[in-house]
């Protein structure tokens, strides 16, 4: 939880990383929400910091197959970080075969949350990581429209 804020650079605000510690972050780049609300915001993941850059670790990503950049979308999950249990939900276009899976640091699949035929409209899933060790893990949906990731923290 974020308590108290401060810079001690002065204005205008550095546009690169000073090499100490680590930046703040959003949770999620998006125009519609209120990016005043502390619970928006977390610890970047890189030590140095990652200003004007956005914070997750590469992965090659497959585009979608349609001109429509918002055909399906994997939305953050909540809460995040969390303690055992998390939901995740995301939004399909069509019907159509769906994958979800929990990847470790080492592109390994430790999870599979769905494996089957959908149909179109928001779903949500909730999932139990009690079983995992603590630490940093992805999120994967992929189905006809493409693949997407996302970063979830769990902690013990």
């Amino acid at each position: 939880t974020l308590i108290r804020i401060s810079y001690d650079d002065q204005y205008p605000w550095p546009n690169s990383a000073d090499g100490a510690g680590y930046s703040l972050v959003t949770r999620q780049i998006d125009p519609y929400i209120d990016q005043d609300d502390a619970r928006q915001w977390t610890a970047s993941s890189i030590s140095g910091g990652t200003p004007g850059r956005d914070d997750a670790v590469a992965a090659a990503v497959q585009e979608p197959k349609s001109d429509d950049l918002f055909d399906f979308a994997l939305d953050a999950n909540y809460p995040n970080p969390f303690n055992s249990r998390t939901t995740i939900t995301f939004y399909l276009p069509r019907v159509g075969h769906a994958r979800l899976a929990i990847i470790n640091l080492l592109g390994q699949q430790v999870d599979l949350l769905i494996d089957q035929q959908l149909d179109s409209g928001r779903h949500r899933v909730q999932w139990d990581g009690s079983h995992l060790a603590a630490g940093v893990y992805f999120y994967r949906l992929q189905c006809d429209d493409g693949s997407l990731f996302r970063k979830l923290t769990l902690l013990k």
